[in-house]
């Protein structure tokens, strides 16, 4: 179970699972929740992350997102390492690749838990 604070409502996007790290996108008036990806579209500065999901969510279902918080649903973490954006909605290494999302969204405390407080993102230039 995670620890959530502040928190908004927005329709899922895509399938999310409890911890995923999600990114938000208005379209049509509607706002969704979709997993940040450190390669998303080419990783535009407008698909950062911006809070956490603490429960599964079907495509098209109510996702209420965290802003803030610690996520507590997580594998395979290194207590006090810094995390990023990673792969479909998971913590990753800081990326390297010319091109893509550097956003750090936390530090670990444990192998499962990451308290989420996302940095201003950035995107790696080419070198």
């Amino acid at each position: 179970m995670s620890t959530p604070s502040k928190y908004i409502t927005a329709l899922a996007g895509e399938a999310l699972s409890a911890g995923n790290i999600v990114r938000l996108e208005y379209t049509t008036s509607i706002l969704y929740a979709w997993k940040a990806d450190v390669d998303h579209d080419s990783a535009a500065l407008s698909d950062c992350a911006v809070g956490f999901v603490t429960t599964n969510v079907a495509l098209n279902g109510t996702a209420t997102v965290y802003l803030y918080g610690v996520i507590t649903d997580l594998t395979g973490l290194t207590a006090g390492t810094l995390y990023w954006v990673g792969q479909a909605g998971a913590p990753g290494a800081m990326p390297t690749t010319a091109g893509y999302l550097k956003q750090i969204v936390g530090v670990a405390t444990s192998a499962t838990t990451l308290i989420f407080n996302p940095g201003e993102p950035t995107i790696v230039p080419a070198p």
